[in-house]
């Protein structure tokens, strides 16, 4: 099982978005819709009082549920998205989680 963060059709003003991420037993977080550009290279997603921020650059992209709110619309209880980054695959768009806030800077999967 492989935890991925997917991005589709970009523009300066939206971006699409897939992520699913997994906790403890198993338990997902997946996510997914069209997040809204706030800077360069720098997204907001937010539904009710979930804010989801993406953040990307040249060899990482960072996540991050502001507040903690998105957890409980889009995860099971032993699940969170936290501030979670991926490493790009150039390949094919995906981008592999490499590490969370439970994991050291260097943690790589």
């Amino acid at each position: 099982m492989d935890e991925e963060l997917l991005i589709g059709d970009r523009s300066k003003k939206t971006l699409k978005f897939w992520f699913e991420l997994y906790g403890g037993n198993f338990h997902i977080c997946s996510m997914s819709g069209v997040a809204t550009s706030i800077a360069k290279n720098k997204y907001i997603y937010t539904e009710d009082d979930c804010k989801w921020v993406l953040t990307i650059n040249k060899t990482i992209a960072e996540i991050e549920d502001v507040g903690s709110q998105c957890q409980p619309l889009y995860c099971a209880i032993n699940a969170s998205i936290g501030k979670t980054a991926f490493l790009k695959k150039p390949a094919n768009n995906s981008i592999q989680r490499i590490a969370s806030k439970l994991a050291p800077p260097d943690f790589k999967r």
